[in-house]
């Protein structure tokens, strides 16, 4: 549904969306990324509907939260886990000068402790002032994006990865302990 004036307009899939059931949103300068619980990722530009699905290279089909970080990288987090996209890629894929995407997928063997995210309740996930996006998972992962090479190539540093031990501490994947600042 969307308020535009004093008219409501309840969008469909008649109008494009893949399935009535949206998850989560995140606004940007070029419209409004919709997350599904199984038809992908959507974004609403200009009163149409492009999508990004699996079988373009979609991390999951099922998005709980969107976030993006300050390298222009859009997080998503699903039943698989948390991942990320360049929006730079999402653009191109739009505008048909890409075929398929790029995604950056974590989990155990990034180390979490678990990779399944909470989908259940809103937000799911967290940008904070300083760019640092948390996750909710079983042991909450907080990432720094800041850490990852800017042009999103290559594995994120472990050490971005922290999990929340206590109120006001986190630790980290070698077990440094980091105050809340």
């Amino acid at each position: 549904m969307r308020l535009k004036g004093e008219q409501w307009k309840r969008y469909t899939p008649a109008d494009g969306l893949p399935e009535e059931f949206v998850t989560s949103m995140h606004e940007d300068d070029g419209g409004i990324w919709l997350g599904t619980d199984g038809g992908g990722l959507v974004h609403f530009r200009a009163e149409r509907f492009t999508l990004t699905t699996s079988k373009v290279g979609l991390y999951s089909d099922k998005i709980a939260e969107i976030l993006e970080d300050d390298q222009g990288n859009l997080w998503m987090t699903s039943d698989r886990g948390v991942f990320r996209v360049l929006k730079e890629q999402l653009s191109k894929l739009e505008d048909r000068k890409l075929a398929s995407i790029d995604t950056f997928a974590y989990g155990k063997t990034d180390g979490m402790k678990s990779a399944e995210c909470a989908s259940n309740n809103q937000p799911t996930g967290w940008k904070m002032r300083d760019g640092t996006l948390w996750f909710a998972t079983i042991n909450i992962p907080c990432i720094d994006g800041r850490l990852l090479p800017a042009e999103g190539v290559g594995a994120t540093s472990l050490e971005s990865f922290y999990f929340l031990s206590e109120p006001g501490r986190a630790i980290t994947k070698s077990g440094e302990r980091v105050e809340e600042s």
